[in-house]
């Protein structure tokens, strides 16, 4: 991403967290970032692509923060556990909240169509950190793993809604050593127990968000290949650097490819 996308990704986040997302319009964003708004649109086509932009953002921000701890802890397995849960805890609130508001806002069939996109967001979250869980606890069951962290995703959405809704602060390394030894003492509890959640039940509910996913990437991909081909059509006409053109023929071939798949969809 260029610094000017993510400058304007990170102005449009600060905005929609302080003032909501109905509050926040484009027109505040494009002020916020001293532009106009034409300027804003030429980049992002609508606020519902800028605030999916603005989500996928937050959350690749967490995983990678919360991946570079996985690799480079030189602490206990249980510490880099409680590390990691303390970073996906920062600002957890306000991405759920955002992320909630988002969707709410939406019509029905709108609705559908991100919601697809979020639950893979969260399916990515889910599966990073059942490996932290395995790796943390030394596992060998996939599916306790699996358990343990639908475990953690309903504490953290509990206590974020106890400190959210009643603007209450809590300790959070109180609140982390509690999820740690929550998860702990269900997993004592769960060994050897009847999995709820099963191989099966898992597979399919990531193969039906992916099969949709899968979909809905032309229709991504295309509206950034059109971003990008805009782009360098714009420079070659205020440079003349006849290497733009090239770029561009290589990105149209690629826009070609893409808008075969996406008359597939429809």
């Amino acid at each position: 991403m260029d610094q000017k996308k993510e400058h304007i990704i990170e102005i449009g986040k600060e905005l929609f967290i302080e003032k909501g997302y109905r509050n926040t319009s484009m027109q505040d964003i494009a002020e916020a970032c001293n532009i106009s708004k034409a300027t804003l649109y030429k980049i992002f086509q609508s606020k519902e692509d800028f605030s999916l932009m603005v989500i996928c953002y937050m959350v690749e921000q967490m995983l990678c923060n919360v991946e570079r701890l996985m690799e480079s802890s030189t602490n206990s397995q249980i510490q880099m556990l409680k590390n990691c849960i303390s970073e996906r805890m920062d600002q957890f609130s306000k991405r759920m909240r955002f992320m909630d508001e988002f969707i709410f806002a939406q019509s029905s069939d709108q609705r559908e169509k991100y919601l697809i996109y979020i639950n893979k967001i969260n399916l990515d979250i889910f599966a990073l950190f059942q490996q932290i869980i395995i790796r943390a606890f030394d596992l060998k069951d996939e599916i306790l793993a699996s358990e343990l962290t639908l475990t953690l995703n309903g504490l953290l959405k509990e206590i974020s809604y106890i400190t959210w809704s009643g603007q209450l602060h809590l300790d959070q390394n109180a609140a982390v050593d509690y999820i740690t030894d929550s998860l702990q003492a269900t997993m004592e509890k769960r060994k050897g127990k009847h999995a709820f959640l099963t191989q099966e039940v898992i597979q399919k509910a990531k193969d039906a968000y992916k099969g949709d996913l899968e979909a809905l990437k032309p229709i991504f991909i295309k509206k950034m290949l059109m971003h990008g081909l805009k782009e360098t059509l714009t420079n070659y006409e205020k440079t003349g650097d006849e290497n733009k053109l090239l770029e561009a023929e290589h990105l149209l071939e690629k826009l070609k490819n893409i808008n075969k798949q996406f008359k597939e969809i429809l």
